[in-house]
C-alpha cells in the first residue's frame, strides 16, 4: 500500500524521462546547437533534428505530471506556478539576449501552458478533446487563412506567425520568426493536453511490459501520422506545425515506453542520475541556458572557442564536437547531483 501512495505522488518514468530531456539539452548547450550534426541539431527551417523533437518533449512532459497529479491545483498553486516558470524565462531571456527585454521563452510557454491546462484538466474527455481542436484549427487558421501579413506563406522572411508576434510584442519578440511567441501558444498547449491524457493514462495501467508495448506501438503509428502528414504540411519547428507536433508526440510517448520497459527491467539504479536531474529540472534547465550565453555564447570567441581551437580540433579532428556533446550531458548530471546534495529545490 506504501508504494501505491508513492507511486501515485510521484512518476519515476517522467523524472526519468524529463533528466533525459535535460541531458540532451546540456549536451546541445555546451557543444552549441549550431554546430551539432543535422540529425542532432534543429532544422534550419523545414524538416527536424533531435533538437527540435526534444523542444516539443518538455511540454509533453508537464502535461504528464498534470494528468499523473489527479487533482486540479489551487488558485494561489497555479498562481505559483506562473510566476516561477515566467519569472525563470524571463531571467534566461535576459542572459542571452540581454536589452530589450524579450519577452517570449519556452519557459514562458510552459507557463500559461500548464496554467490553462491545469483548469481544463478534469473537464469531461469530450470537452478537453474540443479545446485541442480548437487550438489546432485556431493556429491552421491563422498560418494560412488569417487576414495577417504572410498568411499562406511558410517561408523564413514572410509568414503570419511572425506577423503576428511582432504586430503584438514589436521590439520584444525575436524576429523574424519568434519559435517561442504568441503564434506557437496555441500549439504548446495542446501538446501540454496529449500529456495530461498520457499521464492519465499511465495512472491507470500496470507496471508490466505490456504498458510499455502500447507506449510504443501508440509512437509508431504517430511516427506514420507524422511524416505522412509531411507530404501535404512541412514539419516546422519555429512555427510550431501539426506535423511537428505530432512528431514531438510521438518521440515523447516512444520515450516513455523505453523507459517504463527499462524500470521494469531492472535499471532503475542506473537511471538514478538522470531521474535526479529531471526532479531538479527547472533549476537545471536555467543554469545549462545561463551557462551556454555566458560560456558559449555565439561560439566566436572565448575560452570556449580557444579550448576548440587550441587543444580539441587538433588533436580529435571534427570529431571535437562529441568531447562537448559529452562534457555537456555529464554537467547536467552534474548540477543535479549538487542541488540534490545540497537539498536546493525550485519547483512550479
Amino acid at each position: 500500500m506504501a508504494r501505491s501512495r508513492t507511486r501515485r505522488a510521484r512518476d519515476d518514468r517522467t523524472d526519468v524521462v524529463r533528466g533525459l530531456l535535460l541531458v540532451a539539452v546540456g549536451a546541445g548547450v555546451l557543444a552549441g546547437v549550431d554546430n551539432l550534426p543535422s540529425i542532432l541539431g534543429p532544422a534550419s527551417w523545414e524538416g527536424f533534428g533531435l533538437a527540435d523533437l526534444v523542444a516539443g518533449g518538455f511540454p509533453v512532459v508537464v502535461g504528464v505530471a498534470i494528468g499523473w497529479r489527479s487533482r486540479t491545483p489551487e488558485l494561489k498553486r497555479l498562481a505559483r506556478r506562473v510566476a516561477v516558470l515566467g519569472g525563470a524565462g524571463l531571467l534566461v531571456s535576459l542572459v542571452v539576449h540581454g536589452l530589450p527585454m524579450v519577452w517570449t521563452g519556452p519557459l514562458q510557454q510552459l507557463a500559461v501552458a500548464s496554467a490553462v491546462v491545469a483548469v481544463v484538466a478534469n473537464r469531461p474527455i469530450g470537452a478537453r478533446i474540443g479545446i485541442g481542436l480548437a487550438l489546432i484549427a485556431g493556429s491552421a487558421w491563422l498560418l494560412w487563412a488569417s487576414p495577417l501579413a504572410g498568411a499562406g506563406s511558410l517561408r523564413p522572411s514572410l509568414n503570419a506567425a511572425a506577423s503576428l508576434d511582432q504586430l503584438v510584442l514589436g521590439v520584444h519578440s525575436l524576429r523574424p520568426s519568434d519559435p517561442w511567441g504568441i503564434a506557437t501558444l496555441p500549439v504548446m498547449i495542446v501538446l501540454v493536453l496529449a500529456g495530461n491524457e498520457l499521464g492519465r493514462w499511465l495512472r491507470t495501467r500496470p507496471d508490466g511490459p505490456a504498458t510499455a508495448a502500447a507506449l510504443l506501438v501508440l509512437s509508431a503509428w504517430l511516427v506514420v501520422g507524422g511524416l505522412g502528414g509531411a507530404l501535404l504540411v512541412p514539419v516546422n519547428r519555429t512555427l510550431a506545425t501539426p506535423t511537428w507536433a505530432t512528431l514531438s508526440l510521438a518521440f515523447t510517448f516512444g520515450l516513455y515506453g523505453i523507459v517504463h520497459a527499462a524500470l521494469h527491467m531492472g535499471a532503475r539504479r542506473l537511471l538514478a542520475p538522470v531521474a535526479r536531474a529531471g526532479r531538479h529540472g527547472l533549476l537545471v534547465i536555467v543554469a545549462l541556458s545561463v551557462v551556454g550565453a555566458v560560456v558559449v555564447g555565439d561560439g566566436s570567441a572565448g575560452p570556449w572557442r580557444g579550448l576548440r581551437d587550441g587543444l580539441l580540433e587538433p588533436l580529435a579532428g571534427d570529431a571535437w564536437i562529441w568531447v562537448y556533446v559529452g562534457a555537456g550531458a555529464l554537467s547536467a548530471l552534474a548540477l543535479a547531483r549538487a542541488l540534490d546534495r545540497r537539498n536546493w529545490r525550485l519547483t512550479a
